[in-house]
């Protein structure tokens, strides 16, 4: 199946089913849903399945409600086969800014497995890309990207590489922030 997002709403202390987004696109496995970020009115659904031209690529899909449903604004798509983009997604409280992970990206030409985050920034009424963020130190097989917050503001994210390994012990993990300045993103903490 495509896959499904089911949107709760919290009244009166309980959760009440509100609705149901379906997939854009009814192509199997696309795995619509398997990563969901909202903040207030703006939601962004990640499908690391997505196929184009028969690769998979992966697409994230934006949504904004609109006082009655969630309407699609944006479909923004992967363009790295096999990547998995759209493993983890996040949004800011005012739609203007998406983060999308592609934790199987290759770094450098050679490094497999290492990832990048695809920072997306709301130019005039389209997101495009801003910046390519990825581990300043990155080595093959860290995933970097595989979770990932963006503040409510947009000018603050924080990724994790779960995979890498960190002081000889593989599979430590690791999470490093980012900072906007401006237009440019970079790495604070680690």
């Amino acid at each position: 199946a495509s896959g499904v997002v089911y949107i709760y709403k919290y009244v009166a202390g309980k959760w009440i089913y509100s609705t149901t987004i379906l997939s854009p696109v009814n192509t199997f496995a696309a795995f619509f849903g398997g990563a969901v970020n909202l903040k207030g009115n703006y939601l962004v659904v990640g499908a690391t399945g997505f196929a184009s031209a028969g690769n998979e690529v992966g697409a994230a899909y934006v949504y904004n409600f609109n006082g009655s449903s969630w309407v699609l604004t944006q479909t923004i798509t992967g363009n790295n086969i096999g990547a998995k983009f759209g493993q983890t997604v996040a949004i800011n409280q005012f739609g203007t800014d998406v983060a999308v992970s592609e934790p199987y990206a290759t770094v450098n030409g050679n490094l497999g497995n290492c990832g990048k985050v695809r920072v997306y920034h709301k130019f005039s009424a389209t997101l495009l890309v801003q910046q390519i963020i990825q581990d300043a130190n990155p080595v093959a097989n860290e995933n970097f990207g595989s979770a990932l917050a963006l503040s409510a503001s947009g000018n603050h994210i924080v990724v994790g590489a779960a995979s890498k390994t960190v002081n000889g012990f593989a599979g430590n993990g690791y999470f490093g922030q980012f900072d906007r300045s401006s237009s440019t993103w970079t790495q604070t903490h680690t």
